[in-house]
């Protein structure tokens, strides 16, 4: 007679075997004919011997169909059972809000306990909440730490966040140069958006000798593998007659710095004439209100359309803003390119 040890071990070995012939037809892997219907039959028996990696695999499948609440269902069965894969799925769909209400606390304790449990990629994560504050004020050297742990790991979204951070100084001093080395690094992992940074850092000169025949190389290279960024700048410095612009770096932190500090900023007037002083009321902005104002500039959004509410002082601020903006972007190069998520993002 088998013991209680020896049943469950006997259950689990099922469940593994019910999880391969589900893998098995999933993937078309003996028939060479996929067949999901028939696999979350086999994967619905694994679960019932207790797979968690059948429960991923469950949701998986739904993903794939974008039956969006069954997927999720069987992400967080498995997070619940302690499934690490189901854990990062869970929170990655929380951080975005994807198909679930965004939730930057669920996430982040996922993420964190993930951590722990040494799984890869979760560093990138937790640099996020760090240098962007999305939970507590943020902590630009913590956001460094990560990132660095996470280019020790192999992470490849890493270098490009933290060679922004060098660039930007925060965290630190600005160093371009070291900003740029992480940028090369991020390229050699094969993050796409290293392209745009470099190709950003040879066509102003920041952190190493200008060369526009560099800058086009890597906006071309990151264009072709379909980086929007790239591919606006490659379209950008082969207009007109066909010659590169010189570069010059448009200078937009020292107005957008006195808006949130509420100080008084130079603007031109709506006909565009002349300057007029004008004193914005942005102090209660939170770090995520900026991300979102930003970015509808960088998207160039009517006021009307933008996700977030301005007073009549501050709509007149964005809009002069906006025009300056569609100005020096038709007779100058383009701006840094780095990640906020969940879009980018053009601000320091």
């Amino acid at each position: 007679m088998k013991g209680t040890g020896q049943k469950e071990l006997g259950k689990t070995n099922l469940g593994k075997k019910y999880n391969e012939k589900g893998w098995d037809l999933q993937n078309g892997l003996t028939s060479g004919t996929p067949d999901p219907d028939a696999a979350i039959e086999w994967y619905e028996k694994a679960v019932e011997c207790g797979s968690t990696t059948a429960m991923v695999n469950l949701g998986n499948i739904y993903e794939d169909r974008e039956e969006f609440d069954q997927a999720y269902y069987w992400y967080l069965e498995a997070a619940l059972a302690d499934n690490e894969q189901g854990m990062f799925n869970v929170a990655n769909m929380h951080f975005w809000g994807w198909h679930v209400p965004q939730d930057y606390q669920k996430a982040y304790d996922y993420f964190v306990k993930l951590n722990e449990l040494g799984v890869k990629g979760t560093y990138f994560y937790l640099g996020l909440y760090a240098e962007n504050g999305y939970l507590d004020e943020p902590d630009y050297e913590k956001a460094r730490y990560c990132y660095s742990k996470g280019i020790e790991e192999g992470d490849i979204c890493c270098p490009v966040n933290l060679g922004r951070m060098y660039c930007l100084g925060l965290g630190g001093s600005v160093d371009y140069e070291k900003g740029f080395d992480l940028y090369y690094q991020g390229y050699l992992m094969g993050d796409v958006l290293a392209c745009a940074n470099l190709g950003y850092c040879y066509e102003t000169g920041q952190g190493v000798e200008k060369d526009m025949g560099q800058a086009l190389l890597y906006y071309k290279e990151g264009a072709e593998k379909g980086e929007e960024h790239c591919a606006e700048a490659v379209k950008r410095l082969l207009d007109g007659d066909g010659e590169l612009p010189s570069g010059k770096e448009i200078d937009v932190s020292c107005r957008d710095k006195d808006y949130l500090l509420g100080n008084e900023v130079t603007l031109m007037d709506e006909k565009g004439l002349s300057e007029i002083q004008e004193k914005s009321s942005f102090e209660n902005f939170s770090y995520r209100d900026w991300c979102d104002y930003y970015n509808a500039l960088n998207e160039e959004k009517p006021v009307e359309e933008c996700p977030f509410k301005l007073n009549e002082n501050e709509k007149r601020c964005y809009e002069a803003e906006l025009k300056r903006l569609k100005t020096e972007r038709a007779n100058n190069p383009g701006i840094p390119i780095s990640y906020d998520m969940p879009k980018y993002s053009w601000f320091d």
